[in-house]
């Protein structure tokens, strides 16, 4: 009898386990037996009640799973699944990549409030070259959800669960995984980053955005700002409240060291015509960045703290911030809690030069969206506003 679930991934990952701690867990690995380094990707996949998606605490740590949670309960509150489908069924997804961990989750809704949850993680040499692929293959499986469940929750086997059905590879598909590898490798050999201070800076800008599309630049303005926090401000309660299910417990999430800064940021032509910009904009508003910065402080408080004026009332960030200098034990001004919310991003250079009504374009990170973030303009004089074209 086949099983509810057919994985097709390529043939490469050779390595199958069932496992026994994990009852109803399967596991595939890069093998090593196709001339890619053995355990450069792994997958797990096992069927599990939604409170207790994203725990793998063991593969990933806590603090990446625990994100990895608070994502997918967004996306899943709000509908915003993949537009494919597996079985039928939504699927959810989450990715990340640092020099720790390159990794994405699928969640596959299924009958009875259970999820097929499948964690692929990479070794960040081969992450570009798989998470394609693997995605490509994902959406291939068959699956009947129905009995799915019904197996899993008759205690069956992962055996009993999952079975796979190797897709070919052939030589050109192997050589582009490693090719895709040396490429990275010789990526991180490169020079990681150029300072607008630099005598050569704007040939070697300009340079790096006509060949790669982009360039890696020391902080050009805040460089001490940083995302210290992730939490959802809309989620947040008055934390005096004699309520009881006003608590905040669990809400703020402190990150030492912070999970983004502003030290490096990545340079690109905004309608990717390089031919177009002027990386003279950089130099430029470094030496512009106190103005620069108080601009920005400027929008951001507006945003934050302003009357309705940030996706979450104002008072919700009041209180985000209340329950900050607890942490801290001690009081921070706006600004100060601001510079511990929002690092810089990437910086689009628009067409013409940094002068008239001419801006660029600069994304924020931001403690409480990590995925999207803010855009702002910034024009010639350092002045700023949101961006909200985009």
């Amino acid at each position: 009898m086949q099983a509810p679930v057919v994985f097709r991934f390529p043939a490469c990952f050779d390595e199958v386990r069932f496992d026994d701690e994990h009852a109803g867990r399967l596991a595939l690995s890069v093998g090593g037996e196709q001339a890619l380094p053995k355990g450069c990707a792994n997958l797990w996949a096992e069927v599990m009640r939604a409170d207790r998606l994203a725990g793998d605490d063991a593969v990933l740590g806590a603090e990446y799973a625990q994100r990895a949670r608070r994502l997918f309960e967004r996306d899943r509150d709000s509908g915003d699944a993949m537009a494919a489908t597996v079985g039928g069924r939504r699927v959810f997804t989450h990715a990340w990549d640092d020099k720790a961990f390159s990794f994405r989750y699928f969640w596959v809704e299924l009958p009875e409030e259970r999820w097929l949850q499948v964690l692929c993680v990479f070794d960040p040499a081969h992450a570009a070259f798989f998470k394609r692929h693997v995605m490509m293959a994902f959406f291939n499986t068959t699956l009947d959800a129905t009995a799915l469940v019904a197996k899993a929750q008759s205690g069956a086997s992962a055996a009993g669960l999952f079975a796979t059905e190797p897709l070919s590879t052939d030589a050109k598909w192997i050589n582009d995984a490693l090719q895709c590898a040396e490429d990275f490798r010789a990526e991180q050999k490169a020079p990681k980053s150029l300072n607008v201070a630099d005598e050569c800076f704007a040939e070697l800008a300009a340079k790096a955005l006509n060949e790669q599309g982009e360039a890696l630049v020391d902080g050009v303005f805040c460089q001490d700002w940083a995302t210290h926090y992730t939490y959802g401000a809309h989620n947040f309660s008055n934390p005096d409240s004699d309520i009881e299910w006003q608590d905040n417990d669990g809400l703020l999430h402190v990150h030492e060291p912070p999970w983004s800064t502003s030290e490096v940021v990545e340079v690109t032509a905004g309608d990717g015509n390089a031919q177009a910009v002027d990386v003279s904009w950089l130099p430029h508003l470094a030496a512009l960045s106190d103005s620069v910065e108080r601009h920005l402080i400027q929008v951001l408080d507006q945003f934050v703290f302003g009357e309705g004026a940030g996706y979450a009332d104002s008072a919700c960030f009041e209180w985000v911030k209340l329950e900050a200098e607890r942490l801290a034990g001690q009081p921070m001004t706006r600004e100060a809690f601001l510079k511990r919310n929002v690092a810089v991003g990437d910086i689009q250079l628009l067409p013409g030069a940094p002068a008239g009504d001419a801006s660029i374009r600069v994304w924020l990170r931001c403690s409480w969206d990590e995925e999207h973030g803010m855009a702002v303009r910034i024009d010639a004089h350092g002045r700023c506003w949101r961006d909200d074209d985009v």
